[in-house]
């Protein structure tokens, strides 16, 4: 039992949320990496295609757009806490577990919005455009980023039921 005043999250010793951020600092890693590779080889890395560059920009635009919701909604009904009447057969799954699950899909999804700026960059667009999808897959890694007070009200809650 953790001394009056703290919680388990905020002992020293409790590996819990430093997994969780060595996952986040790991997706953000991966970004400077794409950042890295694609500004010193962008010219190598075209592939000449006769694709309607400007059309597969607004539809991966777009899929941004909705991607941004669909993100906070699948991570929100990921980490939920069980109800009461839970369905007989189903396993329990511990809170931790079920937040890191849903802090991984959301940095997945994230991720996703970062490749796609490398496939238009890889399909002939411009630079810029690549440095914006860049830009918002790391805005939404920041919006879903590991947070102690998200993971501990998971924990009590799991206390409950």
């Amino acid at each position: 039992m953790p001394p009056q005043g703290q919680t388990i999250l905020t002992q020293k010793k409790t590996p819990t949320m430093a997994i969780l951020w060595l996952i986040w600092a790991g997706s953000l890693v991966s970004l400077i990496v794409y950042l890295w590779i694609c500004h010193y080889f962008h010219e190598q890395l075209r592939i000449p295609v006769e694709a309607p560059v400007i059309a597969i920009r607004t539809g991966f635009y777009c899929l941004v757009i909705i991607l941004f919701p669909v993100i906070r909604g699948l991570k929100n009904r990921m980490i939920k806490p069980y109800s009461k009447t839970r369905r007989p057969g189903n396993p329990k799954i511990s809170g931790f577990h079920r937040y890191l699950m849903g802090i991984c899909l959301a940095l997945a999804l994230a991720e996703i919005i970062a490749l796609l700026g490398l496939i238009l960059l890889i399909i002939g667009d411009d630079i810029p455009t690549f440095y914006i999808f860049i830009g918002l897959s790391a805005l939404a890694m920041l919006i879903h980023r590991p947070q102690a007070i998200e993971l501990q009200a998971l924990l009590d809650a799991d206390k409950q039921h």
